[in-house]
């Protein structure tokens, strides 16, 4: 039977750019020679899970832990509160409430927000920041979500779009995923971005197929995010400054739909919105 090979150098670089805590390279080196066959057969295996942004539930603790990763305690693995996801499921909306408007409106020279075929103009500004990874890119985007009739009021969102590199070091934005959040998610992914959930979010079942989902999840000094769409899925690293700048943006959106609390109010209550969610079962 041929042995299984599996390098330590490559395991370190794929942890590293997850952001998850790795021994040094001589340690890991150790740890993976006093693997058995068959540990080091599953290494190969959920290390490359982990490459492609697909592993399952409790995979990375299983690593961590095989290779007694700093801070680790030698334990069974199973899928526990700290690797169970806090799973937020889209409200039975309109279709166009979770999608990019097809007409969104255009922002004017002079930082009015067009509202396309009415004629009127409110105050608005584009906010948009670009996360750029060695696989993958993020957009986060200040969005507007569409108007029913009858609403006066102009409701901001944040528009995420996804990306996967190509081979001339750009990005293929033409097959990009757009996820668009609720209002009602928002605070959620306030929480997840300020570090205040015992659990990775997950976010599901939006756009008119209901297919679309997205995974934020913190690991060490960085946020793992995962975005699919059907059988597509796109993943990257956040790191910490990155993290900021989109977190900044939704709550721009939280205080343009609430401008009558203070800053430390909307977060006070992002803390409250946590703490319950903290306190929601596993499935």
């Amino acid at each position: 039977m041929k042995s299984v090979v599996v390098s330590h150098r490559w395991i370190a670089q794929v942890l590293k750019q997850r952001g998850i805590p790795v021994p040094d390279l001589k340690e890991l080196e150790g740890a993976v020679a006093q693997c058995t066959e068959e540990i080091r057969a599953r290494l190969l295996n959920v290390v490359t899970l982990i490459e492609r942004g697909t592993e399952e539930a409790g995979d990375i603790e299983w690593v961590r832990v095989a290779l007694k990763a700093p801070g680790q305690k030698a334990r069974k693995v199973s899928p526990d509160l700290e690797q169970t996801p806090l799973v937020v499921s889209a409200a039975p909306v309109p279709s166009h409430a979770t999608e990019p408007r097809p007409d969104r409106p255009q922002f004017l020279e002079n930082g009015q927000l067009d509202d396309a075929g009415s004629g009127t103009a409110v105050p608005a500004k584009r906010v948009k920041h670009h996360i750029y990874a060695s696989k993958a890119a993020l957009t986060i985007e200040l969005d507007t979500l569409r108007q029913q009739p009858g609403e006066e009021d102009v409701v901001r969102t944040v528009l995420i779009e996804a990306a996967v590199a190509t081979a001339g070091r750009g990005y293929d934005w033409e097959r990009k995923i757009p996820f668009q959040l609720m209002r009602r998610e928002l605070p959620m992914v306030a929480g997840a971005l300020l570090g205040l959930l015992d659990r990775p979010l997950a976010i599901e079942n939006h756009g008119p197929e209901r297919n679309k989902s997205i995974w934020i999840e913190q690991q060490g000094s960085k946020y793992f995010v995962k975005i699919s769409q059907g059988a597509r899925t796109i993943a990257l690293p956040v790191d910490c400054s990155d993290a900021y700048a989109w977190n900044a943006i939704v709550l721009q959106a939280l205080q343009h739909n609430a401008p009558s609390l203070s800053g430390s109010l909307q977060l006070r209550l992002i803390h409250r919105v946590a703490e319950m969610m903290n306190h929601t079962p596993t499935k």
